[in-house]
């Protein structure tokens, strides 16, 4: 009867820590300020582990795929943005923190600049 007890809380330890583990990821609505620009991006987990996105409210049929990279007690993202129709493909590089992602992005124009992007 005490190795039921025992192995439950053991394994209610374990899914509250996969929980506050899974609160440091880009699924939701994000507002990312970038290059002038203030845009709303709807990201969500996919099956490599990774994530994807999309922008919302705006016509815009450009697609965002990434992944996470811990370490050192920091999260880096990265990520793409594809627009296959228009050719254009952005870099953006930046680290997670909780609600707030900071970081570097590079487009295929030679263009850079800094964004942030913030949990809506």
């Amino acid at each position: 009867m005490m190795k039921r007890y025992f192995i439950m809380i053991v394994l209610c330890v374990l899914l509250a820590s996969i929980e506050v583990a899974s609160a440091d990821s880009l699924d939701g609505v994000w507002t990312i300020n970038h290059c002038g620009g203030t845009y709303n991006i709807e990201f969500s987990k996919n099956a490599e582990g990774g994530f994807s996105g999309r922008y919302i409210g705006i016509d815009n049929s450009s697609m965002f795929d990434g992944k996470y990279y811990p370490g050192r007690g920091k999260t880096i993202v990265n990520f793409i943005q594809r627009h296959a129709d228009k050719d254009y493909y952005a870099a953006y590089v930046g680290f997670l923190s909780g609600n707030k992602v900071e970081g570097i992005l590079y487009d295929v124009s030679a263009y850079k600049c800094n964004f942030t992007m913030n949990r809506k």
